[in-house]
């Protein structure tokens, strides 16, 4: 039961928490003390209530613990996430208390990244590590509301101009690549797989003779190790394969097989790290087939990207991978790459 006492400095309001805790506030007028008391036992009547002692609870603690107890994101995303919130959210925020963080102090946050030069992309991830922490503590009851509200994203800058790969060009780069991984680059361009999937493609999910394959895994890097997880989102799913290519994918088995069962293999059958490829690789096989300079974070990330349809597949020997340059401006093609048919040569 809330009640109000006289002080020598006004009135003490004081009630009890859902919990049994006390809490108190003094006034100067006790018609405020009144009004306080009323407000604060309709929050709890009605549901309402937060504990005002909750909203105190610094940023950067709480934020850890809702990172250690997120269990719905894969290891390589927790790593990410914890990066933005180092960097960038915790020196702004980490000693705030969650309570006292205002909407206009989150738009001057991403005012001042913006002006800093980090890519939208950046903006706009460590916008959402922020916001779903806060999204938590509201969820938690430790806040009334998030501030994350009504903020402006950038857009993204265009800094190049869309590039449209021939499937000249294609035969170009798998021809400068290392032998090894010279049907990797045109299984990459001809089928859209994520360079995880690519890695992480085993010879009992083809099917050589129907010219498909089963996507059912994807290899990362993570904290130097390499993890086996489900596909993006979660989802498997076939992929047809051309004629030409299942040719060659045949015979890139037999001139590099691996005891684990990988189609494609680092040196004495290992498995394929990403960015050592990327570097040791398809990098210096860019140059040669002249289609430098590349924007090698980003091919580091996927070797290519699906079609413009979210979900969608390349039609049989029809079109071509989007990203072995730059995931974000490649378009699709229609001609069929030609050549390497049944002798593991070189592209035509």
């Amino acid at each position: 039961m809330a009640s109000i006492t006289k002080t020598a400095t006004g009135y003490r309001a004081r009630y009890r928490t859902p919990t049994g805790a006390s809490r108190s506030k003094t006034f100067g007028k006790k018609v405020d003390a009144e009004r306080w008391v009323t407000s604060t036992e309709h929050s709890k009547l009605s549901g309402a209530y937060i504990d005002p002692q909750f909203a105190r609870v610094r940023l950067g603690p709480y934020a850890e613990g809702w990172l250690a107890t997120n269990v719905d994101i894969s290891e390589r995303t927790r790593i990410n996430v914890e990066g933005r919130l180092r960097n960038y959210v915790l020196p702004a925020f980490g000693e705030r208390a969650l309570g006292a963080i205002e909407p206009a102090e989150v738009r001057r946050f991403v005012a001042d990244l913006v002006a800093a030069g980090l890519a939208p992309s950046t903006v706009r991830a460590t916008y959402n590590a922020l916001a779903a922490v806060l999204r938590q503590a509201e969820a938690d009851r430790l806040i009334v509301r998030s501030p994350c509200v009504e903020v402006q994203m950038p857009r993204d800058r265009a800094n190049s101009e869309e590039r449209f790969l021939e499937p000249a060009n294609i035969a170009a780069l798998a021809n400068a690549v290392t032998d090894r991984y010279r049907v990797a680059v045109l299984t990459a361009a001809y089928t859209g797989l994520r360079a995880g999937e690519l890695w992480a493609l085993k010879t009992d999910r083809l099917d050589l003779l129907r010219g498909t394959v089963e996507v059912t895994e994807s290899l990362s890097e993570v904290r130097g190790q390499l993890v086996t997880k489900a596909p993006k989102n979660g989802k498997r799913r076939t992929v047809a394969l051309p004629g030409f290519l299942c040719e060659q994918i045949g015979e890139q088995i037999g001139r590099y097989p691996s005891p684990a069962g990988y189609v494609f293999t680092a040196g004495e059958g290992g498995t394929v790290r990403h960015r050592n490829f990327v570097r040791r690789h398809f990098a210096p096989a860019a140059v040669a087939a002249e289609l430098a300079p590349l924007p090698l974070a980003r091919s580091a990330t996927h070797l290519c990207r699906h079609p413009d349809r979210p979900g969608a597949q390349p039609p049989r020997g029809e079109r071509a991978a989007r990203a072995l340059l730059n995931p974000s401006h490649l378009r699709p093609l229609r001609a069929p790459l030609s050549g390497g048919s049944g002798t593991g040569g070189r592209v035509a």
